[in-house]
């Protein structure tokens, strides 16, 4: 085997490993063209909130969600929202850390009650791997103010 097909080998499988590294365990594979399940819709939130320094794993961190509204349906068509609580033990009162939504078909990010939509190198190429799979394209960020309630 020559010098430059091993090279070759070498950058694609450095290049797989990498992208597999940098995108987390998240398996685009199973992401159908309907879009995101609720389950994989957290994992993207999960990216989020530990880029945010949130240490989900700290006793009393919790993930709610998805939330619904009283008649059990979504708050908003194409998105799974969740919430960010914590049960401090020493307060013995749960915080709401936040709100979020995450759209089914691009894994567009919101923090809905400050109106943050999150963008950053990791949650883009997950994101990539998503619209690849559901043939979904970001809309105008002021149409999606409007649909997450901003």
């Amino acid at each position: 085997m020559s010098c430059a097909v091993r090279l070759l080998i070498v950058l694609i499988i450095g290049l797989g490993l990498y992208s597999k590294v940098f995108a987390g365990d998240f398996d685009t594979a199973k992401i159908s063209q309907e879009g995101l399940t609720a389950n994989q819709a957290r994992q993207v939130l999960v990216v989020v909130l530990e880029k945010l320094h949130f240490k989900l794993s700290k006793k009393g961190m919790y993930i709610d969600g998805p939330l619904k509204d009283t008649d059990g349906k979504p708050f908003r068509v194409g998105y799974f929202d969740f919430g960010l609580t914590f049960d401090s033990p020493n307060a013995g009162a749960t915080d709401v850390l936040g709100h979020y939504a995450v759209n089914a078909m691009t894994g567009d990010v919101w923090e809905t009650e400050q109106c943050v939509r999150y963008k950053f190198s990791k949650l883009t190429l997950i994101q990539k791997r998503i619209t690849k799979q559901t043939g979904a394209k970001f809309v105008n960020e002021n149409q999606v103010r409007e649909k997450v309630g901003c």
